[in-house]
């Protein structure tokens, strides 16, 4: 019978990658050389590894850990400390370390310090995270069997210390992400709603997001653009915004990409290069709201996606408007700039000004004037010839300008 690998992670502060199998037994590579080379072998662990989560510190001063959930809810915790590679350290003549499991809760491998928590779902583990910031576990798991819970499944429970808290939720979770920085956790499961929570407040999420028509399959948070991203079974990718906890975007594209019956995909998110892969029978890389590359733009053009381009006959310019609040006028001949308006459109929301994209623009018919809308619902009339605001206007508070356009001998 063929041997079933059922996840991978990379431990990179010590240049190993791991492997979990259906053998129930977890397999240590090196990846320094290019023969990678297996270091150690784990066997007999009681319950096949499904899912695996690695957290470090770069200083190497904290103990690093491999996070294990298992297919009978119990998740285990392999820490040692990663400096000069720990128990994986590279010695002349070295063999092969094999050992199993119960041996090394016995501590015959003195540099690992495992810890069990026994039966913390009843179900397989779907995800696991731990927080080294709150020094907290997060195991999640999905439960069809929902009358045995009367519908209050504990689809995820954090464990901090000796203490742990349920979040009861229908159908259990499939997936989460933990935004350290915000003390909020994002959820989402077969039950196709997204769910917000405040780690320390178990009982209620602070918001749910819907609209999804699939099971999500995967959940991620840009908290510096405060920005959640869902996906769900049916290939369809959702941006909310974290705070107002309203849609932002649809991305249906995977559903023309991606053929209808491939269903068993593999998604991840990469945070540093904010990119979603999507790996199946294709590999397709999806930029979600990528950094501006300082080091590529002379900071001539706009910081954001461009929402309006326009040109205008009358003076033979083009000109911009983007979801940075930036208007810049171009000319067309040489290709440069020739004046840019910036935090074009603003709100004060708790005495700091903010930024509000322009969603809309067009000129007058004698196109002397030009007409911007925003995604607050102010509108701003500009004297195009000196860059002055001549009116200011306003369709109902926080409706979306979708267009504009300007009537003739009106």
């Amino acid at each position: 019978m063929p041997t079933w690998i059922l996840a991978v992670q990379a431990l990179s502060d010590v240049s190993i990658v791991c492997t979990s199998s259906t053998e129930r037994e977890l397999r240590f590579h090196e990846t320094i050389a290019s023969t990678f080379t297996l270091r150690m072998v784990i066997r007999s662990i009681p319950h096949a590894v499904y899912c695996m989560s690695y957290a470090f510190y770069n200083n190497g001063k904290v103990h690093s850990k491999l996070i294990l959930g298992d297919y009978a809810g119990n998740v285990r915790i392999l820490s040692y400390s990663p400096h000069l590679r720990g128990p994986f350290q590279a010695k002349p003549g070295a063999a092969l370390i094999e050992v199993i499991w119960s041996d090394v809760l016995k501590g015959k491998i003195p540099q690992f310090f495992p810890k069990e928590y026994i039966n913390l779902h009843n179900e397989m583990v779907s995800c696991v995270y731990f927080s080294l910031h709150m020094n907290a576990l997060f195991a999640s798991a999905e439960y069809r069997n929902t009358k045995k819970y009367r519908g209050r499944c504990p689809g995820m429970i954090m464990v901090t210390y000796d203490e742990r808290s349920n979040f009861r939720i229908p159908l259990g979770v499939s997936t989460f992400f933990v935004a350290e920085s915000h003390n909020i956790v994002v959820t989402g499961g077969p039950d196709t709603f997204v769910r917000i929570w405040d780690v320390y407040i178990p009982t209620e999420p602070s918001a749910i997001l819907t609209g999804h028509n699939g099971g999500i399959v995967l959940v991620f948070v840009q908290p510096e653009e405060n920005k959640v991203y869902s996906v769900d079974y049916q290939k369809i990718i959702k941006v909310w915004d974290l705070h107002e906890h309203t849609l932002l975007q649809t991305y249906g594209d995977l559903v023309r990409l991606i053929h209808h019956s491939e269903t068993d995909l593999t998604y991840y998110y990469h945070s540093h290069l904010r990119e979603l892969v999507v790996a199946g029978r294709k590999l397709i890389s999806i930029k979600c709201c990528p950094r501006v590359r300082v080091d590529l733009t002379d900071g001539n053009t706009h910081a954001a996606p461009v929402s309006v381009v326009l040109y205008n006959r009358l003076f033979r310019n083009i000109v911009s408007c983007g979801l940075d609040s930036y208007i810049i006028v171009w000319d067309p001949w040489t290709g440069r700039r020739k004046i840019i308006m910036k935090s074009c459109h603003t709100k004060m929301i708790y005495g700091e000004i903010i930024d509000i994209e322009i969603t809309a623009a067009c000129f007058d018919p004698l196109e002397q004037f030009l007409l911007t809308g925003a995604r607050d619902g102010s509108l701003k009339i500009w004297n195009y010839n000196n860059a002055v605001v001549v009116r200011n206007m306003s369709i109902m508070p926080d409706q979306e300008v979708t267009a504009v356009i300007w009537v003739v001998d009106r």
